[in-house]
């Protein structure tokens, strides 16, 4: 296959000053070295632009409208390893479409493969299958898979459920894939059990909430608020309407539309456009009722300003990247990036001091597994200093991060002195773990970060009951007097 790369901006040393916090500083151990022939840079005007995938291994998985104008040769999703340099070890395959590509959604399964999604019809060094493809972890094509679209279709969103489910949504309309959302079966087929009848075909985002229901957002005006949840059949749950709306633009399209996260304890959080100039960041009860104790922002009235991203961390503070102009609560230090606590108030611990400035746009976000925050940015500094581009080729959009609460824990950290062992490993009701350092703290997180179980080490071996997680890819750490391994944890049924 041939390769391409990506071009994105190089990291300096960090700049401080004291207003700002050392979660927001950027990380430098992070910097994008992707060095092979020919640049490949991002398309200006195609969205959804470029996005981030934290890997449960800790790496990153790019993704979006890429563009080359110097070559014919594309490729819309590329691996990282965790400090930024290209991973080799992937080799995608090398999308050929007009010059440019547009890969709008991905997800990384239980067993390491990626599904990914699109506008795109056909590609080299595989078998042409249309809008969505399932990749093995080396990037190659897995052709156990297919979908079987029969015309073009446009895939926006994808989500994965427990049993192994695939829902996807986007814009087609086929007699044997309905119109707007299906799902589909492990290897590709379509569930006949899910039916959503006439739905939306701009939905743009996909989650399986904890009861089975799906949310689903998107610029849509027959499902009233641009928010819906579907009952696990497909069919509308109407007790449910989105007290926020979402208003139009003709150059931010695909941007203006609800960004939801889902919490552990399986509250929603929602940011969107209240009116077309009004952003608003509510929540609700797993119980989809409106959780009146978070707090709801008074913003002003300014033109451009929407939200992009939301993002979960471990401590429950929330992550909203997006175009802010004293877009919360009329504080003039946000910029680009800002931090909620879990009751919804601004959190002041988390000040980047017009880390971007006023101008600022940040496309996409991700908290990977130790805590820190990867931003996609278009803004050409940060914390007064530049955002250098490798080669000095052009580029519309900059991948960086920032330290955030970094926790220590990083899946590429195995220097620790001690073996952690895990079997089995797939896991079913029971995880043994042996070689455990006494006094060392063990968790389970999911592949967000957020913890799920977490236990003091009182003897070398522990049991741990895996009945009350759902199957799919977990990790887990063990930190002791400094030092920290983490493992992939595969639970099947």
């Amino acid at each position: 296959m041939k390769h391409t790369i990506l071009i994105t901006g190089l990291l300096a040393l960090p700049f401080t000053t004291d207003a700002q916090t050392p979660n927001t500083q950027r990380d430098a151990s992070f910097v994008l070295d992707l060095s092979t022939p020919g640049p490949l840079t991002f398309t200006p005007n195609e969205f959804p632009l470029t996005r981030v995938l934290s890997l449960s291994d800790g790496k990153v998985l790019l993704f979006g409208s890429l563009h080359n104008p110097l070559h014919t040769n594309l490729s819309g999703v590329v691996r990282v390893n965790s400090d930024g340099s290209w991973d080799s070890t992937f080799d995608g395959p090398d999308f050929d479409q007009n010059y440019y590509l547009r890969i709008r959604a991905a997800v990384e399964l239980p067993d390491g493969k990626y599904l990914v999604g699109g506008q795109f019809t056909d590609f080299s060094g595989g078998v042409n299958q249309r809008g969505i493809i399932r990749l093995n972890n080396d990037g190659s094509q897995d052709l156990s898979f297919n979908a079987g679209f029969e015309i073009n279709p446009t895939i926006n969103a994808i989500a994965l459920q427990p049993d192994g489910k695939i829902v996807i949504a986007g814009s087609y309309g086929t007699t044997s894939h309905g119109t707007g959302i299906t799902r589909l079966l492990p290897d590709g087929t379509v569930d006949a059990t899910f039916n959503a009848g006439q739905a939306p075909t701009n939905i743009r985002d996909i989650k399986v909430l904890p009861n089975g229901q799906i949310l689903v957002a998107g610029r849509f005006s027959s499902w009233p608020g641009g928010l819906a949840v579907l009952n696990p059949d497909g069919t509308r749950d109407e007790s449910f309407v989105h007290s926020a709306h979402v208003f139009s633009s003709a150059s931010f399209d695909n941007l203006i539309y609800p960004r939801t996260a889902i919490q552990p304890d399986g509250k929603i959080v929602v940011a969107g456009l209240q009116t077309s100039s009004i952003m608003k960041i509510m929540r609700y009860n797993a119980d989809l009722t409106t959780d009146t104790d978070f707090h709801v922002a008074t913003n002003p009235q300014i033109n451009g300003v929407y939200p992009t991203g939301v993002a979960i961390q471990n401590d429950g503070k929330i992550i909203v990247t997006g175009y802010f102009l004293n877009a919360y609560d009329g504080n003039p230090d946000v910029s680009g990036v800002m931090r909620l606590n879990a009751d919804g108030t601004l959190d002041s611990t988390f000040d980047n001091a017009d880390g971007f400035g006023n101008t600022s746009l940040v496309y996409d976000c991700a908290i990977q597994t130790d805590g820190k925050i990867l931003l996609v940015t278009e803004n050409s500094s940060y914390q007064g200093q530049n955002l250098y581009l490798s080669g000095g080729w052009p580029t519309n959009q900059v991948i960086i991060r920032l330290n955030g609460d970094a926790s220590g824990v990083s899946v590429a950290e195995q220097s620790a002195p001690f073996t952690l062992e895990l079997f089995p490993n797939p896991a079913s009701d029971m995880l043994f773990l042996r070689n455990v350092p006494i006094g060392a703290a063990v968790r389970l997180l999911d592949l967000t970060g957020r913890v799920l179980l977490q236990e003091r080490a009182t003897s070398d071996r522990m049991e741990l009951y895996m009945t009350g997680q759902a199957p799919g890819i977990y990790l887990m750490s063990a930190q002791y007097e400094g030092y920290a391994t983490t493992h992939r944890v595969v639970v099947e049924r």
